[in-house]
This record gives C-alpha cells, sequence and structure tokens, in this order.
C-alpha cells in the first residue's frame, strides 16, 4: 500500500480486508517524490511517516500479518524502542545502482524507478556496459555529510537520494525525513552461533548467483529474499556445498584441513548461517 496524505487514515481497514481475504503479508511504503512529476502536496510529514509504521505494527501484532515497509526510510527517523525491535523495514537501505536498478519502456536505465537520470539504453548497449558507468551509486558520494558519523549509516546511506534530490536540489543533500545522526550502535537481536564439532547444517540450495567483476560474485537466496557479495573462492566453497544437502562442522575441517588457528573458515561458516544459505539443524 503505497501511504500518501489522501488514504492515510486508511491503513488499518486496509489491513483488516487484506486479512480477511486471505493475505499473509502487508507492507506500507510512504509515497516517494517522482523527479518529473514531484507531489508534494501528497508528500507525508516526518509525524505522518511515524503514524504509518505504528499503523503497519499494529496490523502485525492486531492481525498477525507479516509486515514490512519496501521502501528505504532514514532510521533517525525512528523511536529508540522501534529501533530496539527486530523489523525487515530497519535492515532497508538505499540500493540504487548498488543491487538493483529500473529499465524504462524505451530500454533507458536507471538507478531506480523514481530516479529519471538514464546512464545508456539497453537496446543499444550492453547492460554491463551502462552498469559499470553507473559506479557512482555504488560509492559513498551521494551519502550526505551530516550521515557520515552515524552509527546505523550501513543500514541506511542517508535515506532516498530521489527524495533528497527533488526536495532539496543535491543528490547528496539530507532525506526530507531525516533528522539527526544517530550514536548508538544497531542491536544484535541473534545469539552468536557456537560452531562446535558436532553441529549439523543443512544446505539451502535456493539461491540464484550472477559474476560481477572478475573475482565477485552476487549470490541472491531466493527462499529468504537476500543477497550477498562474495569472491570467487568463497563462492566456489558455496558451490561445493550445495551437493551435500546436510553437512556436519567438523567433517567440513577435516575436509579442507582447517586447524584451530583457522579463525576464517569460522568467521566463513557463520557469515553463511547469517545468509540463511546453512541453517543449524536443532
Amino acid at each position: 500500500m503505497v501511504v500518501t496524505k489522501d488514504n492515510l487514515h486508511e491503513i488499518r481497514a486496509t489491513a483488516e480486508k487484506m486479512k480477511k481475504i486471505g493475505c499473509r503479508a502487508f507492507s506500507t511504503t510512504p509515497m516517494a517524490l517522482n523527479m518529473e512529476y514531484p507531489r508534494l502536496d501528497l508528500l507525508l510529514s516526518k509525524d505522518e511517516v511515524r503514524q504509518v509504521i505504528n499503523d503497519l505494527l499494529w496490523a502485525e501484532k492486531t492481525l498477525e500479518l507479516k509486515v514490512d515497509c519496501l521502501d528505504v526510510l532514514p532510521k533517525c527517523l525512528f523511536s529508540d524502542k522501534i529501533l530496539s525491535e527486530d523489523h525487515l523495514f530497519l535492515s532497508r537501505k538505499c540500493q540504487a545502482g548498488r543491487s538493483f536498478i529500473a529499465v524504462s519502456c524505451n530500454g533507458d536505465v536507471r538507478p531506480c524507478a523514481n530516479n529519471t537520470t538514464s546512464y545508456g539504453n539497453i537496446l543499444e548497449e550492453e547492460l554491463k556496459t551502462i552498469w559499470k558507468k553507473m559506479s557512482d551509486w555504488r560509492s559513498m558520494q551521494y551519502v550526505p555529510k551530516k550521515c557520515e558519523k552515524c552509527t546505523w549509516l550501513n543500514r541506511c546511506l542517508g535515506g532516498c537520494r530521489t527524495n533528497a534530490k527533488v526536495f532539496s536540489g543535491k543528490w547528496n543533500a539530507e532525506d526530507v525525513w531525516g533528522t539527526m545522526p544517530l550514536k548508538a550502535q544497531p542491536p544484535l537481536h541473534k545469539k552468536p552461533i557456537e560452531l562446535t564439532d558436532n553441529i549439523n547444517f543443512e544446505i539451502n540450495s535456493e539461491y540464484l548467483y550472477r559474476q560481477e567483476y572478475e573475482n565477485v560474485f552476487v549470490v541472491f537466496n531466493v527462499r529468504n529474499n537476500m543477497f550477498f557479495m562474495i569472491n570467487k573462492e568463497y563462492f566456489d566453497f558455496v558451490q561445493e556445498l550445495k551437493e551435500y544437502g546436510i553437512v556436519n562442522f567438523g567433517e567440513l575441517k577435516k575436509q579442507y584441513n582447517v586447524t584451530a588457528k583457522n579463525k576464517s573458515f569460522h568467521y566463513a561458516i557463520k557469515f553463511l548461517v547469517q545468509c540463511k544459505i546453512l541453517k543449524p539443524i536443532v
């Protein structure tokens, strides 16, 4: 549900109707600004965005719906209570030109759907060539100066850059819904896994991948809607694990001649658990 000033009051009623017809998930996303047709008259205020999130969390608690917000919101907008909790929308950050792009009906390739800047046309150039020209979005040059010392920067990247551009005229301007840099570290909601020789893992083989650069692969976990980037050596290891189905950590250590001093192997396994490629069998 894209939320504007016109339908802000309808969130809970809409969620209830979705629940009645069998929906199990419900998302509310405050309207972003389109560069060519910015509807500033419909743009929500900071307090109204907070209301959107409060109504969303009501739907989660009262209707037992899986909830999310499908666009990036600056994390400094939220209360300390919400920031201390485990919500999907708290992990969303600006991925324009980083993990996704938009292709218009005439083939123009843009960093995101609301950004009208074209980096090339897919009917005239290889996508790989256009992607390389979009490297400015994979740098930190569009992150607001004010956000650089925020402890949540890596989970936010300063909020929506298109909203900032439309509202303030600069790509690196502050998000229209931003407040102040956060000082408290993001909480860890999951207990770190303790690796022992007896622990077994189930392999999640439902992933897609592409080679990004000569030594870099992007892996997309289809089952859990997660992606991550790894080097070729690590990728080859994941591909080998895929053949097992179920694997024992102690046996893996023997197979790869891992010594007690080799901490990098432990980190590699823990990272795959975090990305839900490996699931501990309890």
